[in-house]
């Protein structure tokens, strides 16, 4: 479990919103029931709901792309549920929602899915006292999800150019032995539910060494290099 959560950046990201879902939206909708106000009570029930039940999905099934993004709807929608209810009071609910959207899907996903929930809102308008106040807020909101979307581009580039570097070899730009080591266990496990037939073929430059000693490194680098791309062009992507 705690494995999971320190190398999946998303998983760690959906469980935190569903931990904090439990314990923020929980006493608001005991409050709500105490309070009389049957119907927000029973929409925060529902989005706590849908939240805990995308975060079960993703730890059973790993499929983080399809939770983050049903946990972003989720979210936003029960901010544009709860504003609509309550009014004044409800609007500071949307802030999080726009904010960890970027965090739980695609940012352009994001975009779409912060924009449909202002649409609606300001379509409704029934969260808001005045025109002023709707201006305000929506433009607030999209100083919010510009600032977010833009973390999150940063964010998204750092980790594939880590996960390259991790991955792959700076001079020939093939694949090292960290990802062979994953690419053998897939094709393992696949055999193993498929019994799929796999072959792995080795072979080594006879001598290289001597390129290295006559001509330096430099020129054996050159040697990798197309050797390599000699390899690339005689095999098929799938192998």
């Amino acid at each position: 479990m705690f494995y999971r959560l320190r190398h999946d950046f998303q998983l760690s990201i959906i469980t935190l919103l569903g931990a904090c879902a439990v314990f923020g939206i929980t006493p608001f909708a005991v409050f709500r029931f105490l309070t009389g106000n049957v119907m927000a009570g029973v929409t925060d029930l529902l989005i706590l709901a849908s939240i805990c039940a995308a975060v079960v999905y993703a730890w059973l099934t790993g499929d983080n792309r399809r939770a983050g993004f049903c946990l972003a709807v989720f979210a936003c929608t029960g901010g544009v549920m709860v504003a609509t209810l309550l009014g004044d009071e409800g609007l500071f609910w949307l802030f999080p929602a726009l904010v960890t959207s970027f965090f739980l899907a695609s940012p352009i996903l994001a975009v779409v899915v912060n924009s449909l929930a202002l649409a609606a809102l300001m379509i409704d308008g029934s969260a808001f006292d005045s025109h002023e106040q709707m201006l305000s807020f929506v433009t607030t909101c999209i100083v919010v999800s510009s600032c977010a979307y833009i973390f999150a581009r940063r964010n998204e580039h750092q980790r594939e150019r880590l996960e390259r570097l991790a991955t792959h070899d700076p001079l020939t730009g093939v694949k090292n032995r960290r990802a062979m080591e994953e690419e053998m266990q897939a094709a393992v496990a696949n055999h193993i539910r498929n019994d799929m037939p796999y072959a792995l073929i080795i072979f080594d430059l006879d001598h290289f060494k001597r390129i290295n000693d006559a001509y330096g490194h430099a020129r054996g680098d050159e040697a990798l290099v197309e050797c390599t791309d000699l390899v690339r062009r005689c095999t098929r992507r799938s192998d």
